[in-house]
């Protein structure tokens, strides 16, 4: 398993396009149902008559409905996407040395990763292509249809720091992105067999006076429990780098084959974990179980 830590990153300019939306203006007076675009959010106005306050400091007049399509990859969610019918680039900047770029709930044909430095000399270029078949037969391989990947997990060959330029080409659908994260690894051990894995469901069920039931349904999340073998030597190192991540979000790869299972890997946050130290001095290894609960 290894763990990549999300590094903070400068946004420089994308080319999605954002709701055709008025800005919000202290001059213009609104109405239930209007809604306008405040730093780079969505608010809709819940009153008639409200002038002169902010959508910010003004909550009972004003709800957040989320980030503009220019930036809803950028913000807390995955399953917000910003999305076009066009390829699209997004640029970046990072100050501090990374080597693991992830695209979440994704939508393309292909990305291309261009790394550059202050003087826009192409440092390096990667190509990912997010196309593929499932091939279970003659007739799928000749005749079955494409499938694209949702999530894109990009080690770059060496640490890198400077202006990244992230191109989605796209697909039939055009091209989306969910969240976008860049950070450093840090690998905590080997992971061993039978994880388990599952979803959290936000779905509700609603049931009146009659027994009658209404089922709404709400976005999901990935869970995972996992074993980790950890070499005795390391174990204080990982307990101190555990430690260091709870209560944040990173992104938990659990299976780090070319084509492992995507579903152990999840951008989210562990719940718990324990270690149990193998004291006896017959095995170099002992296990840490964690569980892992991933984000919306």
């Amino acid at each position: 398993m290894t763990i990549i830590t999300p590094t903070k990153f400068t946004h420089i300019s994308n080319t999605f396009i954002d709701e055709n939306l008025p800005k919000f203006s202290l001059e213009v007076t609104y109405n239930t149902g209007d809604e306008v675009i405040y730093k780079n959010n969505i608010y809709k106005c819940v009153k008639d008559g409200v002038t002169n306050l902010s959508p910010v400091k003004s909550p009972k007049e004003w709800v957040l409905m989320g980030a503009t399509n220019k930036y809803k990859f950028m913000d807390k969610y995955i399953t917000s996407q910003s999305k076009s019918d066009e390829t699209v680039e997004i640029l970046i900047k990072v100050d501090e040395s990374i080597d693991t770029i992830a695209l979440f709930n994704l939508n393309a044909a292909r990305c291309e990763i261009i790394g550059l430095d202050n003087d826009e000399n192409i440092k390096f270029i990667k190509e990912i292509n997010l196309t593929y078949k499932k091939s279970r037969s003659w007739w799928e391989y000749f005749f079955g249809k494409f499938y694209y990947k949702a999530d894109a997990i990009i080690n770059l060959d060496q640490p890198f720091y400077g202006n990244i330029k992230i191109k989605l080409y796209k697909n039939k659908f055009g091209a989306s992105l969910g969240h976008l994260l860049v950070g450093s690894k840090y690998h905590l051990g080997a992971t061993i067999y039978s994880p388990k894995i599952g979803i959290l469901d936000y779905s509700k069920v609603v049931a009146n006076d009659f027994g009658d039931k209404e089922l709404f349904k709400g976005k999901n999340a990935k869970y995972a429990d996992l074993g980790v073998a950890i070499k005795n030597i390391n174990i204080d190192e990982v307990r101190k780098k555990l430690s260091e991540v709870a209560g944040t979000l990173a992104l938990f790869i659990g299976d780090e084959r070319d084509y492992g299972f995507d579903s152990l890997n999840i951008y989210g946050f562990y719940k718990d974990f324990n270690i149990l130290i193998d004291s006896g001095g017959m095995n170099e290894y002992s296990i840490c179980q964690i569980s892992i609960e991933g984000v919306v």
